[in-house]
């Protein structure tokens, strides 16, 4: 069966391009993700591209372009082409726009609306040729969200989305061969960062889950929630001087500059530092008192929400109790490797509402911190997003990524874990033609229940890198 683009925004006819470069405020925001499916049987892509495959790429857009719909509830950006591009690799080859293209079009989009949010961005007829002599005639990457929750406005975001807060997310390619012949293919989004793939040195990726949320007042809306998912990026500057002498302890004020410290995602809402006033302080301590280690970044100040309130500060604290996490007290672009680390691994973010006394917190524990750009451990989860009818029986399946083995499994459904009891009863198989073992996990409906199920597992292997995966599975009941 064909693959269908799901979300298509750009009107195709009418378009006009904007040309004003000077004034161009380019955004751009790096992805990985995994191929989902393809359709090539005339191999237009020489079998360079197969289900499960680790992708990796980035796209840019002008937020500084007029938005020309009318409609409050959708935005719709022609952009220049010779000012922003998109470019995904995939083996060996390589899907990119063409600035020189003498037709085509780019546009963005972004609808806000009561039955859904969404927002696009793709590139049509104006891209390279691939390696096989293929034409790309389109590649569009498709945020959508059903609940309409996870944007707060038409308008183009400044960061990387929260990837977390939309239902669907991928990007669509399709193509003809040499000969003529059609392909496509989808790639399920699993990561989106603001800033060019790879990053500066010691930019890091980071995932949290929230279990605790003080909001008296309301103020973050309902948008972030014990259960949901805080997504974003830290960056230090990995030069910093440390003006600590104790060799066991290193403390790294940052001189004052824009584009480091903290932006992170949470429902529809952005948390950025502010470093321009006050320094990002990075504090290390490696056996400074015995077995007991501890890497703290503090960032006060910034911003939060389409309004631009007051923030009062983000702080990710880490801490081992062995003493074994970190080997010396110095700053890496490889950052700490969170796995090792046995006791705390928190991210908190504190502000307030202007005009109001009250406070709010979100306290959130690391799932993932890892360098950006380093290839994220993807692993497939069958069944994937769907829906199951009452007594419907299945078996839940992990295929691990290639010569990786799993240390430890952990699971929520809705917020509640899933018993490690239950967990140890998993059973390997053997690597298949890949390389890829997989987990064998019995009788998994019985954990569902009914309507939706939001499904998040936290995978840790054997060398201490860490995975995690979002499903949801949706439990039709019966009518009576």
């Amino acid at each position: 069966m064909r693959i269908q683009a799901f979300f298509r925004l750009y009107a195709i006819f009418g378009l006009g391009l904007c040309t004003g470069l000077a004034s161009a405020e380019i955004v751009t925001l790096s992805m990985t993700g995994t191929v989902e499916s393809v359709y090539d049987p005339y191999d237009a892509l020489a079998g360079e591209v197969w289900t499960g495959q680790a992708v990796a790429g980035e796209f840019s857009y002008d937020t500084a372009v007029p938005d020309t719909d009318s409609n409050p509830e959708n935005g719709a950006y022609p952009q220049d082409q010779r000012a922003v591009q998109m470019a995904f690799d995939i083996g060996s080859l390589r899907f990119a726009s063409d600035p020189d293209a003498p037709t085509g079009f780019y546009q963005a989009d972004v609808m806000n609306a009561p039955w859904g949010d969404a927002f696009h961005v793709g590139s049509v007829e104006g891209n390279q040729l691939l390696s096989t002599g293929a034409t790309v005639s389109a590649m569009d990457v498709d945020l959508y969200d059903v609940a309409g929750t996870a944007l707060s406005s038409d308008a183009l975001p400044t960061t990387a989305p929260n990837i977390d807060a939309f239902t669907d997310r991928f990007v669509f390619f399709h193509g003809q061969a040499a000969s003529g012949e059609h392909y496509d293919f989808r790639v399920q989004i699993e990561t989106l960062s603001t800033g060019p793939a790879g990053g500066p040195e010691g930019t890091f990726e980071i995932t949290a889950e929230v279990f605790d949320v003080h909001d008296p007042v309301n103020a973050l809306g309902g948008q972030v929630m014990p259960g949901s998912r805080i997504t974003g990026t830290l960056r230090i500057d990995v030069t910093t001087e440390d003006l600590n002498p104790d060799p066991a302890s290193g403390h790294y004020p940052h001189v004052l500059q824009p584009g480091f410290g903290f932006v992170l995602n949470g429902g529809s809402l952005n948390f950025e530092s502010e470093t321009e006033a006050v320094p990002l302080i990075v504090d290390i301590d490696n056996e400074r008192f015995g077995p007991y280690d501890r890497y703290e970044v503090h960032a006060v100040g910034g911003t939060w929400g389409p309004q631009g309130e007051e923030l009062g500060y983000i702080d990710l604290f880490l801490e081992d109790f062995d003493g074994n996490a970190l080997s010396n007290d110095l700053l890496s672009e490889m950052g700490p490797n969170l796995a090792l680390f046995d006791g705390l691994r928190d991210l908190q973010i504190k502000g307030h509402v202007s005009g109001q006394s009250e406070t709010w917190y979100i306290h959130a524990e690391l799932l993932e911190m890892r360098p950006a750009g380093q290839s994220a451990n993807v692993v497939i989860v069958s069944p994937g997003d769907g829906e199951f009818v009452e007594d419907q029986r299945f078996d839940a399946a992990f295929i691990l990524p290639p010569g990786q083995d799993v240390a430890q499994v952990q699971g929520t459904i809705n917020g509640i874990a899933v018993p490690e009891t239950y967990l140890w009863g998993c059973t390997r198989s053997p690597p298949d033609l890949e390389g890829r073992l997989a987990l064998l996990c019995p009788d998994m409906h019985q954990f569902l229940l009914p309507g939706s199920n939001t499904v998040w597992w936290t995978f840790e292997f054997m060398d201490h890198t860490l995975a995690t995966e979002l499903v949801n599975w949706y439990l039709r009941g019966p009518i009576y």
